[in-house]
């Protein structure tokens, strides 16, 4: 792929929408198959058989106080944990000026971290930041860090397992069982996201107007109609509409959309930095 070709890409367009999967937060740091960082979070864990967090989500064999540990531990890294934050200042350095809305199946809030405009920002599968009723016995969500906060203070450090129950969440409403407003059931609160949507339509609306740009980093076949298929649609329907797909593993890109699209077989961490670099 030319780097010339992209440059005249950004250059020529005056919306870009980045679309990011799970790739994006792996060039960040943030891998669910790694071993090495789980083993340094989750020591207690490991002793219990597990090696890596894609083990742990969705496990329904714990035990109320090993399972809030484990996911104090897991957001307090996921939101406020060092990590390499290199490739999504690089992102925004790369479309620079440019109007962009950000469309996103993670729920790491890495984005907003970052210097995106949270303002322009959709995030349809969730958000590790609320919490919600499983059984969504209202349509709303609360903020998580304090919660988060008080089972880390209620956690024996070496056990890694909450001791006081008081610290466990309830539901303020009904007094049941409650879980993050992540997107893992027919429960689902969808309140927060009206806006976000309602935002980004209109966004869509100007944006396919004009030539636009949608740069698509690491979506790949795991839930593919969430990111990977609707952005194929949407440049599929709209002539003006380019599409570069970041992929490391499948970067391929539908035949009719021609010399609208391209597919770099890469991660974004080396793409991103090599790309800049070529300036």
């Amino acid at each position: 792929m030319s780097f010339d070709t992209l440059r005249s890409w950004i250059d020529e367009s005056s919306h870009v929408l980045v679309a990011a999967g799970a790739g994006m937060s792996a060039a960040a740091g943030l891998d669910y198959g790694d071993q090495k960082r789980f083993a340094e979070l989750f020591p207690a864990f490991v002793c219990k058989g597990f090696t890596a967090r894609y083990q742990a989500i969705g496990y329904q064999g714990w035990t109320p106080q090993e399972h809030w540990a484990y996911w104090a531990i897991h957001v307090a890294d996921i939101c406020k944990g060092v990590r390499n934050d290199a490739p999504y200042r690089q992102l925004l350095e790369v479309v620079g000026d440019k109007d962009v809305f950000v469309y996103t199946s993670n729920v790491d809030r890495l984005f907003p971290r970052n210097g995106f405009d949270p303002q322009n920002l959709f995030t349809p599968q969730g958000d590790y930041g609320q919490m919600q009723c499983c059984r969504a016995c209202k349509p709303v969500t609360w903020d998580t860090a304090p919660i988060i906060q008080k089972l880390l203070d209620a956690m024996d450090p070496v056990e890694q397992v909450i001791t006081d129950l008081n610290a466990l969440p309830r539901c303020p409403n009904c007094g049941g069982e409650v879980f993050l407003n992540v997107r893992v059931d027919g429960n689902f609160v969808e309140t927060p996201y009206a806006a976000q949507s309602e935002r980004f339509q209109g966004w869509l609306d100007e944006a396919l107007d004009e030539r636009f740009l949608v740069i698509e980093i690491g979506a790949g076949y795991n839930t593919p109609s969430v990111i990977r298929y609707p952005c194929e649609g949407l440049v599929a329907r709209h002539p003006t509409g380019r599409l570069l797909r970041i992929n490391q593993e499948y970067p391929d890109v539908p035949r009719e959309l021609g010399g609208r699209a391209m597919g770099v077989k890469d991660d974004a961490a080396t793409f991103l930095a090599d790309f800049l670099a070529s300036f």
